[in-house]
């Protein structure tokens, strides 16, 4: 079975760095099997993304990881809208058609139904995976209609595109961090490196990522 080019390359980077080469990303090494190594290296770009996401903010986040913004379009209901399968709780931006509203994220709901701060014209929040927005202190419904902006999920599944593979969106600028973080992840839970020095080498990794960026 072929691959997509991005996740084949950190499948192979992947493999060596584990000390369990292949030669194909669909191929079992003698350690760990081609789903095991797929699921280290999507469970190591969402968490850096979210790391990256919640430590320097919602607008550099979007600067950053630009690769893996996405949107959504939607109209607008009383009752919420729920969100797309792959959003993960990492908004970026709101817009109402033809509107210039500038609508600012808020993450209670409630302070948005109550109207606490009524200096904030428009806003937007995201509760039990439904999207809501505010103009005015009043919830927008149907028929007004916008688009959500959000650092999607980003997971890679072997297989050639448009035969049920599914290419990664993360930049190259962070295979390396990938690797290293998903190699931690295996190295703890296949018993070669115990929690506690997996969970150091982790938070040690985190923080050079922010460092260089």
């Amino acid at each position: 079975m072929a691959t997509t080019d991005k996740l084949n390359i950190l499948h192979l980077r992947f493999s060596r760095s584990v000390e369990d080469p292949v030669a194909a990303a669909a191929t079992a090494g003698t350690q760990f099997s081609a789903v095991q190594r797929e699921d280290y290296i999507n469970r190591a770009i969402n968490d850096i993304s979210s790391y990256i996401y919640h430590a320097v903010g919602m607008n550099e986040a979007r600067r950053v990881l630009q690769s893996m913004e996405t949107t959504q379009a939607f109209t607008f209901l009383t009752a919420g809208v729920a969100v797309a399968s792959d959003y993960v709780d990492m908004p970026t931006n709101l817009t109402k058609n033809s509107s210039t509203s500038i609508f600012t994220y808020y993450p209670k709901k409630d302070e948005l139904d109550n109207n606490v701060n009524p200096n904030v014209s428009a806003a937007y929040t995201i509760n039990g995976n439904k999207i809501y927005a505010y103009e005015s202190g009043v919830i927008l419904d149907t028929p007004a209609a916008g688009v959500l902006s959000y650092i999607r999920q980003d997971a890679g599944v072997t297989g050639t595109i448009g035969s049920g593979g599914v290419e990664i969106n993360i930049s190259p600028q962070f295979y390396d961090n990938v690797i290293d973080l998903a190699t931690t992840l295996a190295f703890e839970e296949s018993g070669e490196m115990s929690s506690a020095a997996a969970r150091a080498s982790r938070v040690k990794l985190l923080l050079e990522l922010i460092r260089k960026m």
